[in-house]
């Protein structure tokens, strides 16, 4: 079991260092996430995450990593399809 504790009131390049589910806090924006736990009622000095759990929340993060990149790729082929479309129809 992954036990992270996090102390009150400690710097964010302290917090550089601690390991969350595998991967490293790596901004401001995450050390934000993490200091929103006590607003939600969690006790934010000690977040308790089993593997099944940690590697559920992995492969949810890689799945929608996956749609992300899915969706810009089809995202840029519509746009191009469209520019082609109003140049055809512009000449």
């Amino acid at each position: 079991m992954e036990k992270i504790a996090l102390q009150e009131n400690i710097s964010f390049s302290s917090l550089v260092r601690h390991n969350i589910g595998g991967s490293e806090i790596s901004s401001k924006a995450e050390l934000k996430q993490i200091s929103k736990l006590d607003d939600l009622g969690l006790d934010s000095r000690l977040i308790e995450m089993t593997d099944q759990e940690s590697e559920l929340m992995n492969l949810a993060n890689k799945k929608l990593k996956e749609a992300i990149s899915s969706t810009q790729k089809t995202t840029k082929y519509v746009a191009k399809a469209l520019k082609e479309i109003e140049l055809r129809h512009s000449a």
